[in-house]
Parts: C-alpha cells; structure tokens; sequence
C-alpha cells in the first residue's frame, strides 16, 4: 500500500482493513511511549472493544482517570481494563447511561480499580428514578471504594435489568468500610410506574470489608446469586439480604453455593426480610456467623436446601443456625442432602453437672455427664436412621458408645483406654 495520510484512509480504495501502519503508543509498565504497528481497523476504530489504555487512562495511582473510563464506556463497544503500572484511579462515579455497557479486565489481582469519591456509587444508572437500563456487565475486576470518604453502594444495580457481576473482587478500606458491596433494585417512581431490575446473575465473587455483601431489594426479581464468598466486617454484618424495612417485595430469588464467613461472628448469613417471598437459598456455607439464616418479618417466605453452618453460636440452649422471627423458614436440609451437617457441637469436657460449657454447637439441646469420660448429647431434631459421626477429642480417644434417634452417648479414653474427662470434644453428624 501505498503511503496515505489518514484522513485518505477511507477513501482510499485499495485499503485493506488488516494493512499495517506505524505509530507510537503508551506503555504504562516502562511509563514511555514505543512505536508499534496499528491494523487500518484501529485507526478506523472497528476493533470490537475499547482498550481503556489506548483511550489515555494512565493507571499509575495517581492521575485521575475517571474521564477516561467515563469516554470509554459511553463509547458503546465492551470496555477493556489491562493490568497496569499500579491501580486505576477513579475520583466521581461513573455512570451507566445506555443498554449493553460490557466492562472487563484480566483478573481480580491484575485489573484493580479504586474509587476515592467521598459519596457516590463506583458504578450505577444516574437515572434510575425515570429510566432503566439493560445488559449491564462485568468480569474480572476488583473494584475498591471506601478511600474517599464514600460509603455508598460499590456496584449499584438499580434499575439494571438482566444484568452480571462475575468473578470480581468487591471491597471497602480498612479504614472505611462501606456499606455495600452489590445492590439491586427497581424504583417506584411514583405511584404504580414501576422501574425493574430483575432478570440479574451475580456468581463467583468475593465481598469483604463491607455491612453487606448483596444486598436484593424492592423489584430485583428472579435474579439468582451463585458461588459467592462474602465477608462482611461491619454492622449490619450480613452476607446476603433480602429485603428490608424501608425497601421489600424481592421474590422468586436463588442462591445457590453462596458463602458467608467472618471469624468475628458479626451477624447473620442470610437475611430475609420485609415482605421478601419465594426465596430459595441452597446449599448455603455460614461460618462463624451469630446467625446462619434468619427470618426477620412475618411476611417473609423461604426455603432453605441443604447446607453447611459452622460455629454457629447456642444462646440459652437453643440453636440459632436456623431462625425464624416471624415469618415462614421451610428447612428441607434432612431430606434433599443425606451429606448436611446435622448437629455440631464443640464442649469442654472437664465441666461438672448435667450442663457442660458449650463453645458453639448447631441443633443441640442439652448435654449431660454421665460419667468421668461418658456423656449423652442430645438434639433438637431426629437423627437419620444411620448417621455419619466425626468426631475428635483433645488428648484423649474417642468412641461411640450407642446412639438413638434423638441422642448420642460417647466416651473419651486415655491410651490404657481407661475413660478420662477432654478439655475439648467435637461432634458433627451427617
């Protein structure tokens, strides 16, 4: 091909699309500009996304690149974050004003975005009170907010209608934990219009340093949250809430594999709430919550299938795993999954009396000593007819000595196998 200005490109017949053309572009990991060669399609713009580092974003931490990203996405091509030199800088929201916004990265440790706005959502519909947008996607991300003061929803879903968050890293500060990670709604704009956001998927992201990890209100409606991990570190310390007090009506919503943990035992997994119906939570994992699932309002409506529940804590006796306030909490744990923990339990064996010190335990009513050595757990429940027991005591040996539908009793040894007393012994049942 013959030397073109480009300007002359489009008019010049004998162009092919795949012609090369020499030029310079900005490296962020030497900070220089290198020469390259450029297709005539990406001079023409035809490539099928938009590479953020092309557009001018500098990614070094320190220059400001929210115009830049705002440029791209309004663009109307899928929006490309590469690792750069340092994190991408991001100081006012940015906002989702047309369907199909499609932004993407190379991983959660590799395309890092930070947003030190001191109010505001990262991202979310500036106009969702009158306008809902659909097809709004992102993958392999990790977005931070909380480092300018905000504590507003990272990932606002308003009004964001079939709609991904995937395989990102959503977080706050240390310093600043915000208070929620991904929020979906629709919007009453006055008496019966009604803005949906339904129809959404968020799967195989993790949630930390926040109050809630998803937090699913009024209209987000047949959206399903799948292989989550959240660690909520603040009050009102929930993994994943379904409705609430000032915004309900969520139904026909699936969790499915969505994690919940936090070693400081700050509240609850799994929150139904306020008029919140046709939930469906299976095969949940809660660890070291105060609550596993819990019911809050009389008019919620939830099945819950399967699962784990780990350090649950008993308060009075009574096992809080799995509560119900008020509403309807169908537990199908028994009969859908012969692999769910049953009963866990974790004592110091050394008490005195029918009630030893129970550090933590899920469906146990009571223990009683027997002997040195021997005890009878009993539960709030009904054994299946052959029950999978682990069990582990501290120094000691462990054995089964019978059990029924409703107890076990068991016996720690010492290695002459003579019965002594365990500071620690933990059960769990299947």
């Amino acid at each position: 091909m013959p030397d073109k200005k480009l300007e002359q490109l489009n008019a010049a017949v004998n162009v092919k699309t795949t012609d090369l053309l020499y030029g310079t572009q900005f490296d962020p990991n030497t900070n220089s500009h290198k020469s390259r060669k450029f297709s005539v399609d990406q001079v023409r713009g035809n490539t099928p996304f938009v590479n953020v580092i092309d557009m001018g974003a500098k990614g070094d931490g320190t220059t400001d690149d929210t115009a830049t990203f705002q440029a791209a996405i309004d663009i109307g091509k899928p929006v490309y974050v590469p690792q750069s030199i340092a994190f991408y800088k991001i100081n006012s929201p940015l906002q989702v004003k047309r369907d199909d916004v499609f932004i993407f990265g190379d991983g959660i440790y590799l395309s890092d975005i930070r947003y030190y706005g001191a109010s505001g959502s990262l991202l979310f519909n500036p106009n969702y009170q009158t306008i809902g947008y659909q097809r709004f996607h992102i993958e392999k991300l990790r977005l931070w907010s909380g480092l300018g003061g905000s504590t507003n929803p990272i990932v606002d879903l308003r009004c964001l209608k079939y709609s991904t968050v995937r395989n990102c890293w959503i977080h706050g500060n240390n310093s600043n934990w915000v208070g929620t990670c991904v929020r979906m709604a629709g919007h009453n704009n006055g008496g019966n219009n009604w803005i949906d956001g339904t129809y959404n998927l968020i799967e195989g992201n993790h949630f930390q340093l926040c109050g809630i990890g998803v937090d699913i209100q009024e209209d987000a409606n047949s959206s399903i949250t799948m292989r989550n991990r959240s660690q909520p570190s603040a009050l009102p310390g929930v993994g994943y809430r379904y409705g609430s007090s000032f915004l309900g009506y969520p139904n026909h919503i699936t969790s499915i594999d969505d994690s919940c943990e936090f070693p400081g035992k700050v509240k609850t997994g799994f929150e139904i709430n306020s008029n919140a119906t046709n939930i469906m939570i299976i095969h949940p994992r809660c660890e070291s919550m105060l609550y596993g699932i819990r019911s809050t309002d009389s008019s919620a409506r939830a099945t819950v299938i399967g699962g784990y529940y780990s350090g649950s804590e008993i308060t009075n006796g009574l096992p809080n795993n799995v509560v119900n306030d008020g509403g309807v909490l169908n537990d199908y744990s028994g009969s859908h999954n012969s692999a769910t923990c049953k009963l866990q339990v974790s004592f110091d064996g050394t008490g005195t009396g029918p009630a030893l010190a129970i550090d933590r335990g899920m469906n146990v009513s009571g223990i009683t000593k027997n002997a040195t050595g021997d005890y009878t757990i009993s539960f709030t429940g009904t054994l299946p007819s052959n029950p999978i027991i682990n069990g582990l005591a501290q120094n000691a040996g462990l054995q089964i000595k019978s059990t029924t539908t409703s107890s076990i009793t068991l016996l720690t040894v010492n290695s002459a196998g003579t019965p002594t007393d365990s500071s620690r012994i933990t059960i769990q049942v299947n």
